[in-house]
């Protein structure tokens, strides 16, 4: 069991590492100096507090699990709290269910193009 949680700590390192370069790259390639055109992200922020303090890596670390973990929970207690609504209210389910259809097709899985803005509620 140890081996394993090591194995897993070691990905969830490497992940975390790969995604703090994406934004290191990112960060490099436009003009960090631009001002209101640009949005810092709490990403960014961070790098640019660990630019002076190379310590800083296992806060970022720290940081992007917890948010990981916040939206991962978040949308999982939301899904949850929504089916257990629709499957309490049968009439709101039909509703559900007919507009699905009617966006999808009643033979067909929903996808992300299925779902112009346009069409939202």
């Amino acid at each position: 069991m140890e081996k394993r949680l090591l194995r897993l700590q070691k990905r969830r390192d490497a992940f975390f590492e790969r995604l703090t370069e994406e934004f290191r790259l990112k960060r490099r390639s436009s003009d960090v100096s631009e001002g209101a055109g640009k949005r810092e992200t709490i990403i960014d922020a961070m790098l640019s507090m660990q630019e002076s303090d190379a310590e800083y890596y296992e806060i970022i670390k720290g940081v992007i699990a917890s948010l990981l973990a916040a939206g991962t929970d978040t949308t999982v207690v939301t899904t949850e709290w929504a089916l257990s609504h629709l499957l309490n209210n049968p009439e709101t389910l039909k509703k559900a269910r007919d507009e699905i259809d009617t966006v999808v097709g009643a033979r067909s899985h929903a996808r992300r193009v299925h779902s112009p803005k346009s069409s939202l509620p």
